[in-house]
């Protein structure tokens, strides 16, 4: 040894007890990560992404279609809401999306060469869900249309002519987007497990607070034309 002294060799690197201790301690915190994310509710948060993009592009197809013909669509399925009852007339026209129907709303976006396919839920992509506008009975998603409407409150329409409501129902009923009423409650859609919140666009705006009511709307003596 040069002048005495010892020469000394410095160690680098983990040893394999450390190794397997970080190992360890990222594996805890990914699954901590993973759980505190909840991977279910990002699938709901996907796919009502879906639906939001979905309605929103529907509206813009509506703008065209009546650019193109002078009006909005109609459909199969419509209803009108009168003091007596519901009817065979066309007030609220209630247009939903099976695609089964023969002339269904969403397939006259199609065949007027407005959209290149039908937008579906993503719970119905075949459109296969039961034919019933009435979404307490119905266990699979999709699209309402409300035709020549306004939302005034949580019961209360508007008939007016060339004005149109889109509607459907998010899976994560803590959505920032969820309709909620005056005082921030949100208004849940029974026949979903868990309940889902709804989703409306007005004449392709997003509408976030409706008025909440105890008593249906003030009496309709008749339903209005198409």
């Amino acid at each position: 040894m040069e002048n005495g002294k010892k020469m000394t060799k410095t160690q680098t690197g983990f040893t394999l007890i450390e190794l397997l201790v970080v190992v360890s301690i990222v594996g805890i915190l990914s699954t901590a990560t993973f759980l505190a994310l909840n991977p279910a509710d990002l699938l709901r948060k996907a796919r009502d992404s879906k639906r939001k993009q979905d309605l929103h592009t529907i509206a813009k197809y509506f703008e065209l279609y009546a650019q193109r013909y002078g009006d909005l669509p109609n459909g199969s399925v419509n209803v009108c809401q009168t003091d007596a009852g519901l009817d065979g007339s066309d007030d609220r026209s209630i247009y939903e999306d099976r695609p089964g129907y023969t002339n269904s709303w969403l397939k006259q976006l199609v065949t007027g060469d407005i959209a290149p396919k039908v937008p579906d839920d993503p719970d119905d992509p075949d459109g296969g869900g039961p034919p019933n506008y009435e979404h307490r009975n119905v266990k699979n998603g999709y699209y309402e249309y409300w035709k020549n409407q306004l939302y005034k409150s949580s019961w209360c329409w508007e008939y007016k002519r060339g004005h149109f409501v889109l509607e459907t129902w998010l899976e994560y009923n803590k959505d920032p987007d969820c309709l909620t009423d005056e005082n921030g409650n949100v208004y849940s859609v029974r026949g979903y497990n868990p309940p889902r919140c709804g989703y409306i666009l007005q004449d392709g705006s997003l509408i976030k607070t409706l008025k909440s009511d105890s008593d249906p709307c003030p009496e309709i003596d008749e339903c209005h034309p198409l």
